[in-house]
């Protein structure tokens, strides 16, 4: 049976190297992934407020605001949220 690493471990295909990750790389990892998905999120808001402005079924406050760039603290918020569930340990 081979093993699977677990969060914060890699393994080379081949091999049975095993990399363990410290907290800090792990927390930089969760750190980016929040990022990239609220920047993901944040692209797909824009989208959505385009379509629905050339539908004409979208207030002017509403397009303005899907405009506005996220926040560091959104950022952050998204990062601990991810961060509670990979510390949660599961049975």
């Amino acid at each position: 049976m081979s093993h699977i690493p677990y969060y914060g471990q890699s393994e080379s295909k081949g091999t049975s190297m095993i990399t363990n990750k410290s907290g800090y790389e792990i927390r930089a990892n969760i750190l980016e992934l929040a990022k990239d998905y609220v920047e993901k999120q944040s692209k797909l808001n824009i989208e959505y407020a385009e379509k629905m402005q050339a539908l004409g079924k979208i207030k002017l406050e509403e397009y303005v605001k899907a405009f506005q760039p996220y926040t560091m603290e959104e950022v952050m918020e998204k990062a601990t949220e991810m961060y509670k569930f990979v510390a949660k340990k599961h049975d």
